[in-house]
């Protein structure tokens, strides 16, 4: 049971849209609730930075959300939590979580496809999830956690294509269905600006830049700041374009 507050959407609303927005200071930033039977989005969130939040940037619940050009940071549990199955895409985002205030045990970013009730009944729904040339980095040694039921019988698909991880030693990235093209390694830092004051922009040394796939860029050509990602010779990672100075 997550804590109540923010910007809740009920079950069964569709077509929301957050573009150009700042998100902060709060207990949680965005709840999304239960889809329904719609297949159309149930948020899709743009443009926007969601930051400072005691528990939970975005909770999501079997719900149908489209996130782009968005920072989601500095979280005390969860940056973002994709919960009770779902369908999610996550195009140029960067979910950073360097929390200040108090000891973060959680990482930032939670993929969830079931709920046990009190009589040890299982709940399990469909999954799916696709992140295209992403950020998932904070101050844990690992900041993505995949909690999947034990069955087969229920589709459970996600990929990060094209995305800077922050993953611990052991994790097993090998899976091409899930990880496609990632950064992982110890040295490859995102080298944010200060993640203290939630500046998430690129410095000019991060392993980050113009490593991104021109699939992605090519629909969201500009970035957050209305920079063009195109006029490299790849996009850069994440929801800044860093433009080097001439």
């Amino acid at each position: 049971t997550y804590l109540t507050g923010g910007i809740q959407f009920w079950q069964g609303s569709i077509n929301n849209v957050i573009d150009h927005a700042i998100i902060e200071n709060g207990v949680k930033g965005v709840q999304v609730d239960l889809a329904g039977n719609s297949t159309e989005p149930t948020l899709v969130l743009s443009n926007s930075v969601i930051k400072n939040m005691s528990s939970i940037g975005l909770l999501a619940q079997n719900s149908n959300v489209v996130v782009y050009n968005t920072v989601i940071a500095n979280c005390g549990m969860y940056a973002v939590v994709l919960s009770l199955g779902g369908n999610y895409e996550f195009y140029h985002t960067t979910i950073g979580n360097y929390y200040e205030f108090d000891t973060r045990k959680k990482e930032s970013l939670a993929l969830n496809n079931y709920y046990v009730d009190k009589k040890e009944q299982a709940y399990v729904f469909p999954f799916n999830a696709h992140f295209g040339n992403c950020i998932v980095y904070g101050s844990l040694e690992n900041e993505l956690i995949v909690d999947k039921y034990p069955t087969e019988e229920v589709t459970f698909d996600y990929v990060f294509d094209h995305c800077l991880l922050k993953l611990k030693k052991d994790y097993n990235t090998n899976d091409t269905n899930y990880f496609k093209d990632i950064i992982r390694h110890k040295d490859s830092l995102p080298r944010f600006v200060n993640t203290f004051e939630s500046n998430y922009r690129l410095d000019t040394l991060s392993a980050a830049k113009d490593k991104g796939s021109k699939e992605y860029s090519n629909f969201f050509k500009l970035d957050m700041e209305g920079n063009d990602r195109t006029l490299d010779v790849a996009p850069d990672l994440g929801a800044y374009e860093r433009i080097e100075k001439k």
